[in-house]
C-alpha cells in the first residue's frame, strides 16, 4: 500500500530535521562545545522512511549513526541536544550521550560494542509476540556488522521462535574504512537471511520492467518512477534501478538489468558532461555493448550554472517530463 500524503510529508520533514541535527552536532564538536563524540550519518537520511512505518509502540534498535531513529520515533529535539551536551534536561539526564534510550518510544539504547543490540531485538520481539498487540521490533545495522556472530545467533533465534523482528541493513559499502569486498564474499548482505528461512529484500531495483533500464540517482529516482508510471500507459515497461551508492557502484545490478532490457538511460542531477551519468554510460558500453539494442541516453542538468529563479531553475534541472522524453528517444531507435 502506497503511503499517504501525510506520511510522505512527515518522512520529508524528519529527513530534514535529522540532517539539521547531524550538521549541528558536527559543528558543535568542531567548536569544542560537545564533550563527547559523533558518528555522522549524512547521506543516509532516507532510513527515516523505514522508521516512519513503525507504530508508536513498536521497538527500534539503532546503529552508532542512529539519530534518525530518535527523531522519527518522536524524542523531542531539545532533549536529544541536551543529552549530547551532558545536561540534566537530556532524554537520559545527560548520562547516555550517543547511547540514547527512551523506553516510552521503544528505544532501549545501544551496546558499546558493534552488534550488541541484536540479542536485544530478539528480547523485544519475544515481548511483542507475548503481548499479542501486533508490535514489531526493527533493528538497524551496517554492512560491517553483518559478520558479527551476534547477528547470526539472533537471526537464527528469531527464525526458530518466529519472532516479529525486522532486520534492516544500511549498506553504505564500508565498515568505517573497510570496503565490503574486504570483509565478506557476499554481494548482497540480504543473502544472509536465506540461511535462517527469513524473507529478504534488496533495495535497488525500484520498479521492474522489460523494455528499458533507467539508472537514477538521488531525487531522479522519484522523477524516473513518475516517468515510468506515465510511460506504462503507452505500453513501455521501464525498469528503474537506484544504485544506492556511487562508490562502490553496484555495477552488477545495472549490467544485469541492461542484459535483460537491452536499453539504458541514466538520469542524474549533475551536468551531463563529465558527470556520474557519463561514467555509468561508459561502464555499460564497455562491459555490455553486445547486449545494447540502442545507444544509451542521458538526462541531467544543462551545462550552465543553476539559476536562482525557480522558473529558470526548472528549465535547467531534470524533470519527469524530460526523463520520459529521453526514454522515448532511446525506445525509438531502429538499428
Amino acid at each position: 500500500m502506497a503511503p499517504s500524503k501525510e506520511v510522505l510529508i512527515r518522512i520529508y520533514r524528519d529527513m530534514v530535521r535529522t540532517r539539521a541535527l547531524d550538521e549541528q552536532l558536527i559543528a558543535s564538536l568542531r567548536e569544542g562545545k560537545n564533550p563527547g563524540s559523533w558518528h555522522s550519518g549524512i547521506g543516509q537520511e532516507a532510513i527515516v522512511a523505514a522508521v516512519a512505518t513503525l507504530r508508536p509502540d513498536d521497538y527500534c534498535g539503532y546503529t552508532h549513526r542512529g539519530c534518525y531513529v530518535w527523531v522519527t520515533k518522536g524524542i523531542p529535539m531539545r532533549e536529544i541536544l541536551a543529552e549530547f551536551y551532558g545536561k540534566a534536561s537530556g532524554c537520559c539526564k545527560g548520562k547516555g550521550g550517543t547511547h540514547i534510550a527512551s523506553l516510552e518510544h521503544g528505544i532501549f539504547g545501544r551496546s558499546g560494542t558493534q552488534g550488541g543490540h541484536f540479542p536485544l531485538a530478539c528480547g523485544q520481539g519475544l515481548a511483542a509476540k507475548f503481548s499479542g498487540k501486533g508490535q514489531v521490533a526493527m533493528v538497524f545495522f551496517g554492512d560491517g556488522c553483518s559478520c558479527r556472530g551476534t547477528l547470526h545467533e539472533s537471526m537464527n533465534m528469531a527464525s526458530l521462535w518466529q519472532l516479529p523482528v525486522i532486520w534492516m541493513c544500511e549498506n553504505n559499502g564500508y565498515a568505517m574504512a573497510v570496503p565490503q569486498a574486504k570483509s565478506t564474499t557476499l554481494t548482497d548482505v540480504a543473502e544472509l537471511a536465506h540461511g535462517y528461512s527469513t524473507p529478504s529484500v534488496v533495495v535497488d531495483v525500484k520498479r521492474q520492467g522489460k523494455d528499458i533500464t533507467v539508472v537514477a540517482t538521488g531525487y531522479c529516482v522519484t522523477l524516473s518512477l513518475q516517468a515510468a508510471t506515465e510511460l506504462a500507459k503507452e505500453g513501455i515497461e521501464v525498469e528503474v534501478v537506484d544504485p544506492r551508492t556511487l562508490e562502490p557502484l553496484d555495477l552488477g545490478t545495472i549490467l544485469g538489468s541492461v542484459e535483460k532490457t537491452g536499453r539504458l538511460l541514466v538520469a542524474d542531477e549533475d551536468a551531463v558532461r563529465c558527470g556520474v551519468a557519463s561514467e555509468i554510460c561508459f561502464q555499460v558500453q564497455e562491459q555490455a555493448f553486445k547486449a545494447l539494442k540502442a545507444p544509451v541516453g542521458r538526462v541531467g542538468n544543462l551545462n550552465v550554472p543553476v539559476p536562482y529563479s525557480p522558473v529558470l531553475e526548472r528549465e535547467v534541472l531534470p524533470s519527469a517530463k524530460k526523463i520520459a522524453a529521453g526514454i522515448r528517444q532511446v525506445m525509438a531507435y531502429k538499428a
